[in-house]
């Protein structure tokens, strides 16, 4: 075994020890992959080499722009740091029905002849500076409001004067492609540091287990054919007898660096011809980003995930190295380009892996998202003139279906956090992408256009195949009502009359006509073992999203005061929680899915726990049960809430949202005790006055006064539904125990 094979360095000039006998103070070999001492002691996975402290420190002659520069481009240059190898679990994030991967080819001989990236850098060159030298940068797209729009104008009215046409491209078509060809980009000292970061740990990809075929088919599947590609060609040329191991890494570094430096025409007609703009010798650093984002894995071999396996996921330093490198890879990225596709991806999958880490509503996760969006919106994905000519690709569908997933995740994340939206659908002319079978949009060009011929009028498949667009063009038709909602509901310059939240409201309960009823939830797809569970978790994931429409809606009514109660809030407050619970209780159905349960029982059944708490407290209903549901009895009610306190309690400590899981299980807990150990202290309304005076009092309480007429006096965070169990609500709902005591 090689000892000092692709060996850091640290400042000193010495070999760096590993991480594992660094930490225990003890001398290492430095032999490469695992050292001696990690092998004796089986540690064969946690032997990583790492350096921790210096890397990113800049001449002192650098100017405070470089400075600048170097914070763009990566953040975590800073603070590159150990972690353990990732353990090779399945995450529930993306699944998806795979199809067979071809072999890839080797490496080209040609790589070897190309210079070491690790050279010095040629005198005369700025050292400091992240980017390659003379890399003239593209503006991004530029809209109505720019002056490119009037200078436009212009020049098609010139056109015309001189009989000519001047055709003009998608907004998307033209990024990348205004700069011009670098192909012997100078890299900095820093950047090439950066790049060996990375490249040093690519011996993870020998313990990586992709996700494998699925029996399902929705999910998008073109991000895990694409790893599985990359991850061969890697290994074939890893595995390759060389004598110089740092040589080897530097070749890969320097292909990835040049050729994420050229001009990408992302244009293709089928997967297979899109798919080789990234892989073999046209690697990317994009396509490495791909793979970390893949590598938090929680292992399924031995069965289903156990509570055990999953809190120790929470605590390995997997999920931290894996996010470590995908910054890398995306500031690695943005060195060389301004956009593209499969980066855009990256950055999307990134903000999902920061909520699974961090909780949903932290910073980080926020941030990652953001960056997405201001990416999105830089390439001009979300103009699209959508015209009667539109003939589909894979690419042109590729940009939709990201548009659409960015733009259903911006919306979950206001639900969840109450901020304002990044993406609004007033802003966006892309239209949703088309309901093409997973099968036929991977497939050859003749596969596409046939799926494309089998689509209605209305962009969904004639089929009647429940495919991964089929989820997410129900998903988006949701998102957009949720927009509307959001629109009225944290608007604070304009008020909404009555008619304005009736006829969203409409338009939400209309929407189960407008999706196919292969994506619609019923009951009995639980205990239907023969239904693949992503196909029963796609379906309730819709049903939930809708109610929850219905919900907010419904508030927004309350608030605005002059409304019939007709018991709808409860209704669906309490299908909502029902819905939710149902993940957890059949947890061995749905154990793919594990590490969306803490974002699940937040988003949909927190919420209407707390409508659903306020109804034991002041109840809106006489009579055993609610006149509009027979099974909705105040025996249920506390049933069900009975279950999401051991949901919350289940969540546990070391969750990303423990602390605001702890915040509804202790109000939902009070509750509940107050119900059953003074249950004579509750009266029932007993006649139709009194009925109507207790539900003013219940909204009056719950839903907050209205603001002088000019708008809603509404909190849409989760815990606002919790903000109604005000401490003089549980007093006045209790006083007859407190006399007494």
């Amino acid at each position: 075994m090689s000892t000092n094979r692709s060996a850091l360095r640290r400042r000193n000039g010495r070999l760096q020890a590993c991480d594992p006998c660094r930490g225990r103070k003890v001398a290492c070999d430095h032999s490469q992959p695992v050292c001696l001492r990690c092998r004796k002691r089986g540690q064969l996975q946690d032997c990583v080499y790492t350096i921790a402290d210096g890397l990113d420190r800049l001449p002192r002659a650098a100017s405070q722009n470089n400075l600048e520069r170097v914070e763009e481009v990566s953040p975590q240059l800073s603070s590159i740091t150990a972690a353990a190898i990732p353990s090779t679990r399945p995450t529930s994030v993306t699944r998806s029905r795979m199809i067979g991967v071809t072999r890839p080819t080797r490496p080209s001989s040609s790589l070897r002849s190309v210079s070491s990236f690790s050279n010095p850098t040629p005198s005369g060159t700025d050292n400091t500076s992240l980017r390659p030298v003379n890399t003239p940068r593209g503006p991004g797209y530029l809209g109505f409001t720019s002056h490119s729009a009037v200078y436009q104008e212009t020049s098609h009215s010139l056109s015309r004067l001189q009989g000519t046409h001047t055709v003009h491209g998608s907004p998307a078509a033209t990024i990348g492609q205004g700069s011009s060809s670098r192909t012997n980009p100078t890299l900095t000292p820093e950047t090439r540091q950066t790049c060996r970061t990375v490249l040093q740990n690519l011996t993870i990809l020998k313990n990586l287990k992709l996700p494998p075929s699925r029996g399902s088919n929705v999910r998008d599947g073109w991000s895990i054919l694409l790893a599985n590609r990359i991850h061969q060609y890697l290994l074939n040329y890893l595995e390759e007898d060389s004598d110089d191991g740092d040589a080897k890494l530097d070749r890969l570094g320097w292909m990835l660096c040049e050729n994420t430096s050229r001009p990408l025409d992302e244009d293709a007609a089928c997967f297979e011809e899109w798919m080789a703009k990234y892989t073999g010798t046209n690697l990317r650093w994009e396509s490495i980003g791909l793979l970390f984002t893949l590598s938090d894995q929680i292992p399924q071999s031995q069965g289903p995930i156990t509570d055990g396996a999953r809190h120790e996921h929470r605590r390995s330093p997997s999920r931290r190295f894996a996010l470590r490198h995908i910054d890398l890879c995306i500031g690695l990225s943005r060195t060389f380009t301004d956009g593209s596709l499969l980066l855009l991806h990256v950055c999307h999958r990134r903000s999902i892996l920061k909520s699974m880490a961090d909780g949903d509503a932290s910073l980080s996760c926020w941030t990652a998202h953001a960056e997405t969006v201001a990416l999105l919106t830089f390439m001009g994905l979300h103009v699209e003139q959508d015209t009667s000519s539109y003939v589909p690709t894979f690419t042109s569908e590729l940009r939709r279906r990201l548009c659409a997933h960015i733009f259903n995740i911006d919306k979950v994340a206001v639900s969840f956090q109450g901020r304002p939206p990044l993406l609004c659908y007033r802003y966006m002319s892309i239209p949703m992408p088309l309901d093409i079978p997973e099968e036929d949009f991977l497939g050859d060009a003749e596969a596409f256009k046939k799926a494309v011929i089998e689509v209605d009028e209305d962009g969904w498949s004639s089929t009647g195949t429940l495919s991964a667009t089929t989820l997410t063009r129900a998903r988006t038709m949701i998102a957009c009502i949720w927009d509307e909602l959001i629109d009225v509901a944290l608007s604070i310059k304009k008020s909404a009359n009555i008619e304005t939240v009736l006829a969203i409201k409409a338009k939400a309960h209309n929407i189960l006509n407008d999706i196919p009823q292969s994506i619609q939830y019923r009951d009995e797809y639980i205990n239907d073992y023969s239904i693949h569970f992503e196909i029963v978790y796609a379906c309730l994931i819709v049903r939930v999203e809708y109610l929850q429409n219905i919900l907010i809606a419904e508030r927004l009514l309350h608030l605005q005061g002059g409304h019939t109660d007709d018991g709808e809030l409860l209704l669906t407050s309490f299908e909502m929680v029902g819905l939710t619970l149902k993940v957890w209780i059949h947890k061995d159905r749905f154990a793919e899915a594990i590490e969306d349960f803490e974002w699940l029982v937040m988003n949909y059944a927190a919420p209407g726990g707390g409508i659903l708490s306020m109804e034991l407290l002041r109840p809106t209903f006489s009579g055993p049960h609610h006149p509009r549901n027979p099974n909705l009895t105040r025996s249920a009610i506390i049933q069900r809430l009975s279950l999401l306190v051991a949901f919350l309690g289940w969540v546990g400590p070391d969750a990303a949202h423990a602390d605001l899981c702890v915040n509804c299980q202790n109000v939902i807990q009070h509750v509940l005790d107050h119900t059953l150990n003074n249950g004579g202290a509750q009266a029932m309304p007993q006649d139709a006055a009194q009925t109507h005076q207790q539900q003013q009092a219940v909204n009056d309480a719950t839903m907050g006064e209205f603001m002088d007429g000019e708008g809603f006096n509404f909190g849409l965070d989760l815990l606002d539904t919790f903000s109604w169990l005000r401490t003089d609500d549980l007093w006045m709902a209790g006083g007859q125990e407190t006399a007494t005591e």
